[in-house]
Formats: structure tokens, C-alpha cells, sequence
């Protein structure tokens, strides 16, 4: 059985990222390899409100990753350690989520994320790696960046705007694009999440989970509520975050899964209102980091649920979306994407 080490956001409160760190866990595991976790801690730079708002949510993420009984390697604290003392497997494999976010990544250090502390001959893959970004962001060790993505044995990312970033930093145009992992959840591994039963007469309301705001998302958010008589969940019509909306990773897959309508600008807020066929209404995103989500929107064609202006808010984005049509957009694109993860572990 081989062993695989994957680096990631591995030590982080972002629900999306814990949740794509377990999903890529299962999904490795159901192919038959061992898989272990790069234990470094992202540093992040946040106000007093911000603070409090991190170690609430840290606590509720360290209980998650405990449940899923992750398995890690010793704690890293600098780069140079990795470097004088890299962790040992048959495979490594970088991704999901914005890993490759140098604005997110520069203050720990870049390079571990693009695993420029293991020797060229190591086998490395990155799996729907993401820039987070429609343009690649300067850092001091460029060169040791470039240089370590073109000794990678296959390269995957999760946009097209990454495709693109790749081929003009290294030229290489053979780059793959697949699913983020959580798109990969089978229903047993989604149970594992959230034994949801229907209540159909607790599902009568809007769940709104936004991670950016700003006037115009106020604006958009008063408009699509403003005649609507179910309640809402998750932020005020306002977008402010409520104390009782504060919740679990359990808890937000659920509020998620029991809701009638989703409005969000969260990528995995996204993916987890498709996994559970949930209605939905895109807003936009933190700016110049939209591509995630217009990209996964595109793939199963539901351009029309983004709304960025008051003027492309129309009555049919509040009609059913039929995910007879959507399961078979995907469908090709999860075959691949896991044939892709049984090729890493048999070449």
C-alpha cells in the first residue's frame, strides 16, 4: 500500500478547506493508499474582530478534523526545516483549494506550497491546485517556484484561469483540469458529514452564507429578499453574520442540506448546494477571484444563477434547477478526475 502526503490548507479554520482536505482524504483512501497530511499552519493576519472570529471557528475545525482522524506528519515551522528534513512518501500530491494563492501563502512561506523543499526526482503531482486568482502574484522566490513546477511529474488545477497562468510562467501546456475534491463525495462519504433526513417542514427557508461583502452585495441581497416571505439563515438581509448563525462545519453542511434556497459567493458553499441539489443564486466574490465560481458554474452550465448587478436579477433564477441535466455535465468530469488519482497511484 503506498503513502501518499498531500499538502495542503491542512491546519486552517476555513469550513472549505477542511472539507476539501476530507474529501480528497476519501477519495484517495477508497483507491487503496495511505494518505497523510503536511503539517504546517498558514499564518494569517486578521483585526480584534477578526481574532475572535478565528478562534471560534478554529476550535470548531480542530473538533472536525479530529472526528475524520487525519493523519499528519510532525509539525513544520519554517521552511528550512522542511528543507533540512523533508517527510517521507512514495507520492505527493499539492492541492485542492487556493494553495497556490501567493497573497494567502507568501507570510508562512510559498515554496512549501509548491513542495520546492523535496529533491526533482520525488514523484509530484498537484490535484486541482487553484491561484485563487485570474493572474499570477510576484513573490521573492520565483525562480525556485518555477523551477520546482516543471519537476513535477503532472499538473492539475481547478480553473481555467490557472490552465492559463501555468503555461505563460512555464510553458508547459499539458495541464489538467479537474474537480475540486468535495465534488467528488460519493453519498456515503456525504452521510459521514451530515445524516440528514428531509424535514420538509424545517427546509422552508434561505440559507445566505457570504464570505465578502460589500455595498453592492447589501444591494443585491435586499432586492432578491425583499419579497420573500421564508426566513433566512446564515446573515441578515443586511449580510451581517448573527451570533445564533454561528455554526459547526457539521452544522453548515446541514443548514446547507435542510434549506430550500442557497445565496452565496462561497465556492464550496457552491459545490455543497449542487452535491445536495439545492436551488441557488450566486453573488460576487472577494474581487478578482470570481473565476472559481464562474468557472464550476460554466462547467454545469448555470451562467444564469450569477448575479453581480441589480439588472441580471430575472424571476427564473428562482426556478428549479434541473440536476438530471447538471449530474450529467459532471459526471464525465468526476470519472476523469479520479481516473486521474488512480494513474498518480499506479504510475
Amino acid at each position: 500500500m503506498k503513502d501518499v502526503l498531500v499538502t495542503t490548507f491542512s491546519n486552517t479554520y476555513n469550513k472549505g478547506a477542511n472539507l476539501q482536505m476530507f474529501a480528497l482524504k476519501e477519495s484517495i483512501e477508497s483507491l487503496g493508499a495511505n494518505v497523510g497530511f503536511l503539517n504546517v499552519k498558514l499564518r494569517e493576519k486578521h483585526n480584534i474582530k477578526g481574532m475572535i472570529w478565528k478562534y471560534v471557528n478554529s476550535f470548531f475545525a480542530f473538533c472536525f478534523r479530529k472526528t475524520i482522524k487525519l493523519r499528519y506528519t510532525k509539525y513544520y515551522k519554517s521552511y528550512d526545516e522542511l528543507l533540512s528534513s523533508p517527510p517521507k512518501a512514495d507520492i505527493y500530491i499539492v492541492g485542492s483549494d487556493q494553495i497556490w494563492n501567493n497573497v494567502l501563502t507568501l507570510s508562512t512561506d510559498s515554496r512549501i506550497y509548491y513542495c520546492c523543499y523535496l529533491p526533482d526526482k520525488a514523484r509530484k503531482f498537484s490535484y486541482a491546485a487553484s491561484f485563487g486568482s485570474n493572474e499570477w502574484v510576484k513573490t521573492p522566490y520565483d525562480e525556485e517556484i518555477f523551477n520546482s513546477l516543471q519537476t513535477f511529474q503532472r499538473l492539475s488545477v481547478r480553473e481555467l484561469d490557472s490552465i492559463e497562468i501555468i503555461n505563460n510562467l512555464i510553458g508547459n501546456t499539458d495541464v489538467r483540469l479537474d474537480l475540486d475534491p468535495t465534488l467528488l463525495l460519493s453519498s456515503s462519504s456525504l452521510d459521514k458529514l451530515c445524516k440528514q433526513e428531509k424535514n420538509h417542514s424545517s427546509s422552508n427557508y434561505i440559507y445566505c452564507y457570504m464570505l465578502y461583502q460589500d455595498h453592492n452585495i447589501n444591494e443585491l441581497l435586499d432586492v432578491l429578499l425583499k419579497d420573500n416571505s421564508k426566513s433566512v439563515k446564515g446573515h441578515s438581509r443586511r449580510g451581517v453574520l448573527r451570533v445564533k448563525d454561528i455554526c459547526t462545519i457539521r452544522g453548515w453542511v446541514k443548514n446547507i442540506a435542510n434549506s430550500d434556497l442557497v445565496i452565496t459567493n462561497s465556492f464550496h458553499c457552491l459545490v455543497f448546494s449542487i452535491l445536495y441539489h439545492k436551488n441557488f443564486i450566486v453573488l460576487p466574490s472577494h474581487p478578482n477571484r470570481e473565476g472559481r465560481l464562474l468557472s464550476l458554474l460554466n462547467l454545469i452550465h448555470q451562467e444564469n444563477r450569477y448575479v453581480n448587478n441589480l439588472s441580471s436579477i430575472h424571476p427564473s433564477l428562482f426556478n428549479d434547477i434541473d440536476y438530471d441535466v447538471v449530474e450529467k455535465f459532471l459526471s464525465p468530469y468526476r470519472e476523469s478526475s479520479m481516473q486521474y488519482l488512480k494513474d498518480i497511484l499506479s504510475e
